[in-house]
């Protein structure tokens, strides 16, 4: 599997908040340079792997060196040291930011799929029947913001419910926050810049002999054969100067 992650408009059809947070964090920059000072402990490229099977053998070697212990424990510390930079209560689940953290610690970058699907992992759907889940009774219950949904309720009703009480959820998810403490994301919006700029990233990773290969595209330098695809992908005002800033600000985080 190599990974060429490239994030365009046909990926990403509204904000979610997930994606937006991670969008601040990249643009913050220290999670890069955090991931580079753990990648040194255990012998990972500075940019991570290109593809799962470079992965696979650096972890094989690991292994036979002894060294495994002392991978879990450094992926282990890095994703803590994350949490510093990485405010995710309340935007998702703790498993999904192990993931998501994982994925870049190794690979340096995080699939736009994964961070849609994950748009909506702090909701659920639960039956809670005498105090405990019904279909894990031994599960610790979640805690958090709970609507009580009777069993003969129609989707309209809950929908009107929803609609009807706005104010009283909203106060409720407000003191939840207040009474964990929890770090309240700023200013959570799309931004049409991070999905342009992560089209340009992910095309920079392309030589030029193989963007002339794969997208069929002629032009003297790769910037200028990048400009001409962002046109065709719908990017009518990205230019030279847009590219090669954009290009520059990447490696000057890394």
């Amino acid at each position: 599997m190599t990974k060429i992650n490239v994030l365009g408009k046909r990926d990403i059809k509204e904000a979610n908040a997930v994606l937006s947070l991670w969008e601040r964090v990249q643009l913050d920059g220290r999670i890069y340079r955090l991931a580079k000072k753990f990648r040194e402990k255990i012998e990972i490229p500075n940019d991570g792997f290109d593809s799962s099977n470079k992965f696979e053998t650096w972890h094989k070697q690991i292994k036979i060196k002894g060294k495994e212990l002392e991978r879990i424990t450094n992926t282990n510390q890095f994703i803590e040291k994350s949490k510093q930079l990485f405010p995710y209560q309340g935007i998702m689940r703790e498993v999904h930011f192990r993931l998501l953290m994982l994925s870049f610690l190794y690979y340096n970058e995080v699939d736009s799929e994964d961070l849609n699907k994950w748009r909506y992992s702090e909701m659920g759907v639960e039956i809670i029947k005498n105090g405990k889940e019904f279909f894990a009774p031994f599960k610790e219950i979640t805690d958090g913001v709970y609507i009580k949904i009777g069993p003969f309720s129609t989707i309209d009703n809950i929908n009107k419910y929803i609609d009807h009480n706005r104010d009283l959820i909203r106060s409720a998810l407000n003191l939840y926050i207040k009474s964990e403490k929890i770090k309240k994301p700023k200013g959570i919006k799309g931004s049409p810049k991070f999905e342009r700029n992560s089209l340009i990233i992910g095309l920079n990773k392309y030589s030029k002999k193989e963007i002339e290969k794969y997208f069929q595209v002629k032009a003297d330098y790769k910037y200028m054969a990048i400009v001409s695809l962002m046109k065709e992908a719908g990017y009518a005002g990205v230019t030279d100067e847009i590219v090669r800033a954009v290009i520059q600000r990447r490696k000057i985080k890394m």
